[in-house]
């Protein structure tokens, strides 16, 4: 017997896979990619993984916010898997009340979070890891991205190292838990090169436009103190170019917060009917007493306050080191001192705000009030101190001549990352968690449990400042309904429940539902209106006879 003769690759096959080649070889040549990219996604991607590892073994780290983000993770999870696209009304927390958390709260870090809690079904702990090393492995690509062909792949690199593994950003998310703003980190960087990019090519406006909405949808005290910086660094990188480029760049940065109006319109119009306006500026004792270098009488402010003052010094110690060593190459050189001025001026703006020095401004400016804790700059912070000493690297494999200089700063700067990394590793390996609760009280751990493990159980009460104004949680569970008659529910979904009643007098449904304007109320397909009791839940005056009560979540802005 003869073999048979192989066969020909289809003729659509080849075409697609000569397609794909010859993509891929114009995408790596537009943007100058090798091998040694490669290798650095591989650096950054080990790191991630290596900072929350914890995370992957399945721990549930206790930290300041664990109840609040492991809760909403699984409401909002669930409510997608329902079929609702955009969940604002969490319907299941406040022991089933419901509440308009995420009318207020940006949703961006919990579609990242379904991908692994709804889609790949990871537990909550494993969740966490997932978001938290996707961002940290996108944070550092970004720096490297933005210095990359500035600098050369090696200072970028160790640039985007020094930001990975800043301690704040070990600090955020495992002492403080602080999902949506350990996203937002990501932002910054990327941000910063989008703006570079749209100097040279004004189609990269869509993405300042882009990374300003991602901001907005991510964390809004983020947003806030980034474009404190934001758009002096767009005027810097501009204004050489004229005033209308200028224009367009720092209207693409306003355009982002229309991209994103889906979610800041109804914020505006409704924060109303809710405490948000009244809680969001005064926890913790407000902005002043946040700041480094305060005296406040709160002893949990003072505890954070301890780790925050600790970070706030390194940063300055590993900065003062670069720019030092900057300038003597510049002042050897005689020229280079444009960037190191940038550097100098950014840091020294973000220290100064940190500081208690900068009280005056915190305490009378309102909106900056919003951004509730002063020290959420050390994520700036960090990256400026990041990028001074990827700009020495830069400026050694710059300079002319060999010898014990480049010995001393190839040292330094080993010394400098070995340093801050130790320091964020203390956070990694003392950071409390379900599985081993160390010095966190029971009753906390109990709580945090719940939320992450019987998140539907409604036993726990949602944060505060978004519940609605009147609303009053009983701290127990409750029926559905109460109501004197025959009753019977035909539906009791998140945003639709239909309820059939029957008595022989007008009766009152009452039901285990917190009023708000959202919530619209129909009997026997006619709108009817409904009431607010004093524990703040939705009544229902109710004709005798047999009806059909309907109640539909809508927002006029959805």
């Amino acid at each position: 017997m003869t073999a048979s003769p192989p066969r020909s690759i289809p003729l659509h096959v080849r075409r697609l896979v000569n397609l794909v080649r010859n993509h891929g070889t114009t995408f790596a040549q537009r943007w100058d990619l090798n091998v040694s990219d490669a290798v650095a996604v591989l650096i950054f991607a080990i790191g991630a993984i290596v900072m929350h590892r914890r995370f992957f073994a399945g721990e549930v780290i206790l930290g300041h916010d664990t109840v609040w983000h492991s809760l909403w993770i699984n409401h909002f999870s669930q409510q997608i898997s329902d079929g609702i696209a955009y969940p604002r009304w969490l319907a299941e927390t406040n022991y089933g009340y419901g509440s308009p958390t995420f009318v207020f709260y940006p949703p961006l870090p919990y579609y990242l979070a379904h991908l692994f809690k709804g889609v790949a079904h990871w537990p909550i702990g494993q969740t966490f890891g997932g978001v938290y090393s996707l961002i940290s492995l996108l944070s550092g690509l970004s720096v490297y991205g933005y210095k990359r062909r500035v600098w050369g792949r090696i200072a970028a690199l160790v640039a985007g190292l020094f930001f990975l593994l800043a301690p704040y950003n070990l600090y955020d998310r495992y002492m403080r838990m602080a999902l949506s703003s350990a996203v937002a980190a990501f932002w910054l960087p990327l941000g910063l090169w989008m703006t570079d990019l749209a100097v040279e090519r004004p189609r990269w406006r869509w993405g300042v436009a882009g990374v300003s909405a991602g901001l907005v949808l991510t964390n809004v005290p983020s947003l806030l103190l980034f474009n404190l910086f934001w758009w002096p660094y767009t005027i810097a990188a501009h204004y050489r170019r004229g005033l209308k480029i200028l224009v367009f760049t720092l209207g693409s940065i306003m355009l982002g917060w229309g991209i994103a109006g889906f979610f800041l319109v109804p914020v505006v119009f409704e924060r109303q009917f809710t405490r948000l306006a009244v809680a969001i500026k005064g926890v913790s004792g407000g902005a002043v007493s946040n700041l480094v270098g305060s005296n406040s009488p709160d002893g949990f402010v003072q505890y954070i306050l301890g780790s925050i003052t600790k970070m706030w010094l390194l940063e300055w110690f590993v900065f003062g080191v670069a720019a030092i060593a900057i300038a003597v190459m510049c002042h050897r050189r005689g020229r280079g001192w444009r960037s190191l001025v940038g550097v100098l001026i950014g840091f020294g703006s973000v220290a100064f705000l940190t500081h208690t020095l900068s009280a005056f401004i915190w305490g009378n400016v309102e909106v900056l009030q919003y951004a509730q804790f002063p020290w959420r700059l050390l994520t700036i912070l960090s990256l400026i101190t990041s990028l001074s000493v990827g700009l020495l690297l830069h400026r050694w494999r710059d300079r002319d001549g060999t010898g014990t200089p480049q010995i001393i700063i190839l040292t330094a700067t080993i010394a400098l990352l070995w340093m801050r990394t130790a320091f964020g590793a203390e956070f990694i390996t003392t950071a409390p968690s379900i599985q081993h609760p160390t010095w966190y009280s029971p009753e906390d751990t109990g709580r945090a449990w719940l939320a992450a493990e019987k998140p539907f159980a409604h036993l726990l009460e949602d944060a505060y400042e978004y519940q609605p104004m009147n609303a009053a949680p009983p701290r127990r569970y409750a029926p559905k309904f109460w109501f004197d008659g025959n009753t019977a529910i035909e539906r009791w979904d998140a945003y639709d429940r239909r309820i059939l009643t029957a008595a022989t007098a007008p009766q009152r449904l009452t039901l285990r539902l917190f009023c708000y304007p959202a919530w619209q109320v129909k009997i026997d397909e006619q709108q009817a209106p409904s009431g607010c009791s004093e524990a703040g839940t939705v009544t229902i005056e109710v004709p005798a006879g047999e009806h059909t009560i309907a109640l539909h979540y809508m927002s006029k802005f959805r």
